[in-house]
C-alpha cells in the first residue's frame, strides 16, 4: 500500500552570497513561487510544505499562492528556529531528525524535496520518478550532465597546472575529442525523493538512492547574482517551462 506523498520546499532566509535569494523574482515569480507552482502542477502531492525560519517568507508565500490561483489550503508552513536554519545546518539532517510530520513515520511515505534555487524543473519527470520510486520502494535524486567534460579538470599551483585524472587526462594523453570523453553527472536541486521508511538508514540524501538524469535547464541553480541574471535571460512563462 502506498503512503502519503509530501512536497518539502526548504527556504531559509540567511543566504550570504545573494541576500534573500529565495525571494528573488524570475518571470514575475519568486524562486519560492516557482517551487510551489511546480509542486502544484505535479498533481500527486497530498501536502506541500514550505519550511523556513522567516515569517516574511511565509506571509509573502501565502500572497503569491493566491496570485497563482492556488488556495492557501494548498500549502502548510513549517517554522524552523535559528538552530535549525543556520548556514552550517544540512537540510537533510533537519529532515531526518527535526522535521515533525506524520509522513516521516510512514513505512512507504515519500518526502520530495524541491530547492527554490533550481526553478526550471520538469514536472512530468518528477511525476514519473515518484511513480517509479513507489514501485521500487527506493529513494532517488536528480542529476544532470556537467556543462563541460570533467576529464579536462585541473588545479593550478604557483603558475603550473595539475590534471585531476593524472596521465589519463586528455590534456596529457591528447585524446581531446568530445566523443572520447566519459560522461559524468552531478546532483542538482531539482528534486530529491526520499522513501521515509528508509530515511533512518540513510547517511546522506544520496545514500542508497538512485540517480535520475534531468536536462540542463532543470540543473540551473541560483547561487550568485550572475546566476540570477542568466535565468532571467532564459525565462519564459513559468507554466511553459515547468510543463515542457
Amino acid at each position: 500500500m502506498d503512503g502519503s506523498k509530501v512536497c518539502f520546499i526548504p527556504a531559509r532566509s540567511g543566504s550570504k552570497r545573494l541576500k534573500n535569494k529565495n525571494q528573488e523574482k524570475v518571470s514575475g515569480l519568486t524562486l519560492i513561487g516557482w517551487a510551489m507552482l511546480a509542486a502544484k502542477l505535479t498533481d500527486v502531492f497530498d501536502e506541500i510544505v514550505l519550511s523556513s525560519d522567516s515569517e516574511k517568507y511565509f506571509t509573502d508565500a501565502l500572497i503569491e499562492i493566491e496570485e497563482l490561483g492556488m488556495s492557501t489550503d494548498d500549502i502548510k508552513l513549517d517554522k524552523r528556529d535559528r538552530a535549525d536554519a543556520g548556514s552550517k545546518i544540512k537540510i537533510f539532517d533537519y529532515i531526518k531528525s527535526g522535521f515533525r510530520h506524520p509522513v516521516m513515520s510512514e513505512p512507504h511515505g515519500m518526502l520530495v524535496q524541491m530547492l527554490p534555487t533550481s526553478p526550471f524543473r520538469q514536472v512530468s519527470l518528477i511525476r514519473e520518478s515518484i511513480i517509479q520510486c513507489a514501485k521500487t520502494k527506493k529513494s532517488s535524486f536528480a542529476a544532470a550532465p556537467y556543462d563541460f567534460h570533467v576529464s579536462f579538470a585541473f588545479e593550478t599551483l604557483n603558475g603550473s597546472w595539475s590534471p585531476l585524472l593524472g596521465h589519463e587526462s586528455p590534456m596529457v594523453s591528447g585524446q581531446t575529442q568530445s566523443q572520447d570523453q566519459k560522461k559524468y553527472l552531478h546532483p542538482c536541486g531539482s528534486f530529491y525523493i526520499i522513501n521515509t521508511g528508509c530515511i533512518q538508514n540513510m547517511q546522506t540524501i544520496y545514500h542508497q538512492s538512485e540517480p535520475v538524469e534531468v536536462d540542463r535547464l532543470s540543473a540551473l541553480d541560483v547561487d550568485t547574482a550572475e546566476d540570477l541574471d542568466y535565468l532571467r535571460l532564459l525565462a519564459a512563462d513559468p507554466r511553459t517551462i515547468l510543463n515542457r
